[in-house]
């Protein structure tokens, strides 16, 4: 069981109703709400590899156009590096279980892979060729550096002494350079034989790329202009964290964007136009375009045909991850708190998923802890403090009224609605201003409670009774106004949901039960021990996560059944929700999944089967005129095929936006103009959806 660490409640009030439940329903994985993060690009003739963080390896044979995932035995890994030789590719994974460590190889173009005997159970960090030696760099302490003669067969540990931990491994004319990661610059003229010591301090030295004899690191920010041998500082536009070199020319990923360099590195240039917020991790030339993945923002995979004069999104056929931290419904949307990345919006059950308020520029980049909604108004407890909407969530204020702004640690972790108060748990570096605040005017201004230090966590039980751990369990009955101790619980408190008298909470450790207003506490044996995340369906359904899956209990959590099929081996559910129709389920690094919960007898929020369109229908987009983003609504009264495809005046396909089965129910998709390349201009577009015998067409207006 790992630590977890600023936990947040997620509590959420439904009403079940007895359904058929289908005998193989399982999770889904919804469209968002980021792109996948990827480690390295890799190319060999017309093949390109992407090695990802969470779901292996990626392939595209059309320069980067499409991609499919290309798994086969090197599934829900974590690839960090790629090398090809003699008619096979390599793959080096370090994790994230110590069953998939190692180097994996494919002969038959990436298609599928097999783990090379000699390096299992080695986490493998970077790999190079030279000279028909495959090198692989291992983490502490399982080796450091290894070589390979034979294609992979057969390893020899080189072993130098202080080559005990391998970040990165580079090759370049007759030299061999290894980077521990720390401090250290190795060099080998003679394939790894002999080593000397070039350069010390080269903190986090996590990459380099050449153009001729000169060669830059990322991160530790040295150059070399005579292959390795000596070494000096040199200024990087930001902090680096991906090179590559195409035609004499360094680009460099950083937090802020791609930069290039004509001189070797001595002067800059900004060359990301059309990439999103994000740090480019990964950086790839091809001899002609230019590849860059953005991670911790807007995810995913861009491409430059004009050596990296603008850059267009080319991540078509990847599945997508996120890093996730919270969940809640609010009618027909779900909202998603991110780590480091603000908050994401679906109106369409994970369809499509859209960043909130990207003009915010505390928000944009908060760690989102947790949610509360009551009345038309959202609450957002983030790692800067409190924010506010009060229209759906596409505009948020930051509020200051009655709150610790002044600290300059300043944490809300949890939020929950009871009775007409908000109630937030808070932490600051001033103890004296941290603990629990209420608000009694939908979040406008807020009061500190009487006395009572951090809390974690906070939930209520529908009512005017709330549920806090301090230090020890307190409960108030005028909705977190008053707070007075509630028995003799000692064991924190993570996550806390509650239903009248009846009470669930977890810790670090294990999870709890109550049905006497929580008063004497009983343990709840779910698989894993802790749940990450709780959500409540129904007067005793209660569904939890933690990273050995998704479970249900239908007695409050006197017992709990496995619900997780569909769901990755490895996942880590950190948070949960419901609406109407569907269970969420919030994976750090994997995206959010959805199940209906018919599948499980219930009906959601109102108790009420969700209305099925009588007809076929296509509303008007809106805005329209727009740019670059507009709406496009749809209704369909029958399970079946649904296209929606976007058309230029002239009658030409642009877009395909939809083609796939759909169950019968409302939907609303968005169509961005501007992700499209090359650049759509203003003019008259058509749009037209079809499904069954059903046929509609309509027109929209793009403005720039």
């Amino acid at each position: 069981m790992k630590t977890k660490e600023f936990k947040k409640p997620l509590v959420l009030l439904v009403v079940c109703f007895m359904l058929t439940t289908s005998a193989n329903a399982q999770w889904t994985r919804t469209n968002g709400p980021e792109g996948i993060d990827i480690n390295i690009l890799f190319k060999q003739g017309n093949t390109i590899l992407a090695g990802t963080q969470v779901f292996g390896v990626y392939r595209s044979t059309d320069a980067g156009n499409s991609w499919q995932r290309s798994n086969a035995g090197i599934e829900n890994s974590n690839v960090s590096s790629l090398v090809y030789l003699n008619g096979a590719f390599y793959a080096g994974v370090k994790g994230p279980a110590a069953s998939l460590w190692g180097v994996f190889k494919s002969t038959d173009d990436g298609l599928s892979w097999t783990t090379v005997a000699g390096m299992a159970g080695k986490p493998t960090r970077s790999l190079t060729v030279k000279d028909n030696f495959i090198f692989a760099g291992v983490s502490y302490p399982f080796g450091g550096l290894f070589r390979s003669s034979d294609f992979g067969e057969s390893w020899f540990n080189l072993v130098p002494e202080s080559i005990t931990n391998v970040y990165f491994i580079f090759a370049n004319l007759s030299y061999l350079l290894v980077s521990d990661g720390a401090e250290f610059i190795y060099l080998s003229t003679d394939n790894g034989e002999k080593w000397f010591l070039q350069y010390q301090y080269g903190s986090y030295l996590i990459t380099m790329a050449a153009v001729d004899s000169t060669i830059l690191t990322a991160r530790s920010h040295v150059r070399s202009t005579n292959n390795g041998i000596t070494w000096s500082n040199y200024i990087p536009p930001a902090d680096i964290y991906s090179l590559t070199s195409l035609n004499g020319v360094f680009y460099a990923g950083t937090a802020n964007g791609i930069y290039k360099s004509t001189d070797k590195g001595d002067s800059w240039i900004f060359s990301g136009s059309g990439i999103s917020n994000g740090t480019e991790r990964a950086l790839l030339t091809d001899g002609s375009n230019l590849y860059a993945c953005v991670s911790n923002g807007l995810s995913g995979l861009y491409k430059s045909t004009n050596a990296g004069g603008n850059w267009f999104p080319s991540s078509t056929g990847f599945e997508p991850a996120s890093n996730l931290r919270s969940l809640i419904s609010k009618g027909s949307f779900v909202f998603a708190g991110m780590q480091d990345n603000g908050i994401y919006r679906t109106s369409d059950n994970g369809d499509s998923w859209t960043k909130m308020d990207t003009t915010n520029i505390l928000l944009k980049t908060a760690i989102v802890f947790d949610f509360s909604t009551r009345n038309n108004v959202v609450i957002a407890g983030t790692s800067k403090g409190i924010f506010r909407s009060n229209n759906d969530g596409a505009n948020w204020t930051w509020i200051e009224a009655g709150l610790p702004i002044s600290a300059s640690t300043y944490y809300v972790l949890s939020v929950t609605a009871s009775g007409n108060n908000f109630v937030a748990g808070v932490e600051t570096n001033v103890p004296s201003l941290e603990g629990l605040y209420y608000s009694s005017d939908d979040g406008l201004s807020w009061h500190v409670t009487n006395g009572l230090g951090f809390a974690q966590a906070v939930g209520n039980n529908g009512g005017t009774s709330c549920l806090t751990y301090t230090a020890g369990l307190f409960r108030s009955t005028d909705s977190g106004i008053n707070w007075i101790s509630n028995g003799l619980y000692s064991g924190g408190a993570n996550e806390i949901i509650g239903n009248g008298n009846k009470w669930m909470l977890s810790n670090l450790f294990h999870t709890y039960r109550s049905t006497n207003d929580g008063y004497v506490w009983l343990g709840s044996p779910i698989p894993g021990g802790s749940a990450f995340t709780l959500t409540q369906v129904g007067d005793n359904n209660v569904f939890g996560g933690n990273d050995a899956g998704m479970f249900r209990s239908q007695d409050w959590g006197a017992s709990w059944e496995d619900v997780g099929s569909g769901l990755p081996v490895y996942i880590d559910i950190e948070a949960s929700c419901a609406n109407d129709r569907y269970i969420f389920a919030g994976a750090t690094d994997n995206a959010v999944w959805k199940r209906p919960l018919a599948d499980f007898g219930l009906t959601g929020i109102s108790g009420i089967i969700p209305e099925v369109p009588s007809e076929y229908s296509l509303s008007q987009n809106y805005p329209n005129p727009f740019n670059p983003e507009t709406k496009i609504n749809y209704s369909i009264p029958k399970d079946g095929n649904v296209t929606l495809k976007i058309f230029n005046s002239q009658g030409k396909e642009i877009a395909l936006l939809i083609d796939e089965i759909k169950k019968a129910g409302n939907y609303s998709i968005t169509f961005n103009a501007g992700s499209y390349q090359p650049g759509l201009s203003s003019g008259i577009y058509f749009y037209k959806l079809s499904s069954e015998n059903f046929v509609q067409t309509k027109k929209m207006l793009l403005i720039k």
